[in-house]
């Protein structure tokens, strides 16, 4: 596979690379009370244990400094510290251990607070994420009476060939424009006040805020830094980090925040975190959900190994069936599935490798010779192929009893590649 290029550079946050070269990271986020000991620490584990590289907790006040100081202790994980309003709290996060701390442009905005914040965070080369979020921008940046957003826009250019569709190109370049970005008419197919002007006009905003709050770090020569453009429209995220991007080179890490729960909601993060990881922007990234933490990680899993960026997990082809399949499919998938789960050093061992269930054989071995290994059924019996090429013909009874013996031989021949679930 030809993998997108990332261009971000590097950033530490405890022991973990985020940026450059390194994989892209999996983020959780407790969801317990953080003063909570007993409660948030198991919420720890079983995160780490789902397979985060990156657990965020949020603190609110002064008993959860507290519990965030001993969990500190309690876990070799890289730790966020999540902060909101109080200035005082991030610096008790940063003193407490915290590997990173996320702040928000839209309610800790006080320059000298940040200015002491930047400071401690230098003594202690922890890193700073920039979290900017559509629903909680400064309030200059909020839409005004008459659909205009006050944005302070004096730093982007007129678009050079080729990025006409961001809207935007470097801010150290070119001639400067009218920084305030009109409301676009409402696109019909979008519906009134979802049009695409609206939805770039509120791109413009976020990327603004981040800048703004950028400049600040900047001068004082503090460099070890993410940046989030997070909004609950797809569209929106997308906007942002495309201009983002093309301004800034600090690792983003990528969400659809307030996304909701369900189906839903897993399509609009794998759409939009999807879709910017396959234009190499991301670093890091969260899949939001309404649910549990572990199905968060799960997910952001299953994109990584989606775009071919990670492997966590042996993968399945299996085809949808349709009037040619003579033969129970669902039934010789499920016992395939079923299998793989307690065959030996499962998922780990087996990360990477392609497996293919076809029905018939117009999806056997042709449209599945990616597949390391497979099997095609016809009628009453079928054939196991490797690599589009048959090497043996089998009774249906014996399809996937003989599919996961050849699965376990190919992981004791193998050893560790180069899809093992570490890399990027």
């Amino acid at each position: 596979m030809a993998f997108r290029k990332r261009t971000s550079h590097p950033v530490q946050a405890g022991s973990l690379i985020i940026g450059g070269n390194a994989p892209v990271s999996i983020q959780g986020m407790t969801k317990t009370k953080t003063a909570d000991l007993r409660q948030t620490l198991n919420q720890i584990h079983s995160i780490q244990n789902a397979g985060a590289d990156i657990i965020r907790l949020a603190i609110r006040d002064r008993d959860d400094l507290t519990a965030f100081k001993l969990l500190r202790k309690k876990t070799t994980l890289t730790l966020v510290a999540d902060i909101h309003f109080q200035s005082e709290l991030a610096l008790g996060a940063i003193k407490a251990g915290a590997d990173k701390i996320r702040l928000n442009p839209g309610n800790i905005k006080n320059p000298e607070q940040l200015k002491k914040i930047i400071k401690e965070a230098k003594k202690r080369k922890i890193a700073i994420r920039v979290g900017v979020n559509s629903g909680s921008l400064p309030p200059h940046l909020h839409p005004l009476p008459g659909g205009a957003r006050s944005v302070d826009a004096s730093h982007l250019t007129s678009p050079h060939k080729g990025e006409e569709f961001l809207g935007v190109a470097s801010p150290r370049k070119g001639k400067e424009f009218n920084p305030v970005i009109p409301f676009f008419s409402p696109s019909p197919q979008r519906g009134e006040g979802g049009g695409e002007g609206d939805e770039l006009s509120l791109a413009h905003a976020m990327v603004s805020a981040a800048k703004n709050y950028l400049n600040i770090f900047e001068a004082e020569d503090f460099r070890n830094l993410v940046v989030s453009l997070k909004s609950s429209s797809v569209r929106t995220a997308i906007l942002a980090n495309r201009i983002f991007r093309q301004q800034f080179d600090y690792p983003l890490h990528l969400g659809i925040t307030e996304s909701g729960r369900g189906n839903l909601a897993l399509v609009k993060s794998a759409i939009g975190i999807g879709s910017l990881l396959e234009e190499g922007i991301g670093d890091t990234i969260r899949v939001s959900l309404s649910g549990p933490p572990e199905e968060e990680i799960e997910a952001g899993r299953q994109i990584l190994q989606a775009l071919g960026l990670r492997y966590f997990y042996p993968e399945i082809i299996s085809c949808p069936t349709c009037g040619r399949c003579q033969v129970n499919l669902f039934k010789i998938l499920e016992k395939v599935e079923t299998g793989l789960k307690c065959l030996p050093g499962y998922p780990r061992d087996y990360a990477g490798i392609k497996i293919a269930v076809m029905g018939c054989e117009v999806n056997g071995p042709g449209e599945a010779a990616a597949a390391d290994i497979g099997i095609a059924a016809g009628r009453k019996n079928g054939f196991l192929f490797t690599k589009g090429r048959e090497i043996a013909k089998i009774n249906e009874e014996e399809l996937a009893p003989v599919l996961l013996r050849e699965i376990r031989k190919l992981r004791k021949n193998r050893g560790r590649d180069k899809r093992s679930h570490s890399l990027g």
